[in-house]
């Protein structure tokens, strides 16, 4: 419900992902394009599931989450 079609959220998601420490370079790589697929598809989200840009961001954000907390 909160994760809505606003740019500036999503680039601040963007930013916190965009960790060299967690992720490689192809990762990172992904989750912008991932990033840049929701902002510019936000009309006509792709919400399908395992394999969408939004699954893979969420996905993201767990393994992010993980990481950082240890």
């Amino acid at each position: 419900m909160n994760w809505d079609a606003d740019e500036k959220m999503w680039r601040f998601v963007g930013r916190h992902l965009d960790d060299p420490e967690v992720f490689t370079e192809e990762e990172r790589r992904l989750i912008r394009d991932k990033i840049d697929e929701i902002i510019r598809d936000n009309e006509t989200p792709d919400v399908s599931g395992d394999g969408c840009c939004y699954y893979f961001v969420s996905e993201r954000v767990v393994d992010w989450c993980m990481r950082i907390r240890h």
